[in-house]
């Protein structure tokens, strides 16, 4: 999924550096794992390059540190279990670092 971050008066031609996201997940699974996959492409229409996936448990942890650096950012979220939760929204730690 995309993060579309214009809202928030930050410029799609900006470069942006996520250095963490903070997700809303609750379960009610005594299992809370879930991984987030990072990408980041410089043009709107290339495919993401996707780091590794940096592990989150809903239940013991709040934020998920990376470093997805581009223009256009993306994130997948999976998990290996099958369980029922709800998925809110993120706050996202977010620097624009250039221009062009």
């Amino acid at each position: 999924m995309g993060l579309d971050l214009d809202d928030q008066g930050i410029p799609l031609t900006g470069y942006k550096i996520i250095s963490k996201i903070t997700p809303q997940i609750s379960t009610d699974s005594s299992e809370g794992s879930f991984l987030f996959t990072f990408g980041a492409a410089d043009l709107p229409h290339a495919t993401p390059n996707y780091g590794s996936p940096v592990g989150f448990d809903a239940l013991y942890n709040y934020k998920v540190d990376t470093r997805m650096a581009g223009r256009y950012l993306s994130y997948k979220m999976t998990t290996g279990v099958d369980k029922d939760f709800n998925f809110t929204g993120m706050d996202v730690d977010v620097t624009v670092t250039g221009r062009r």
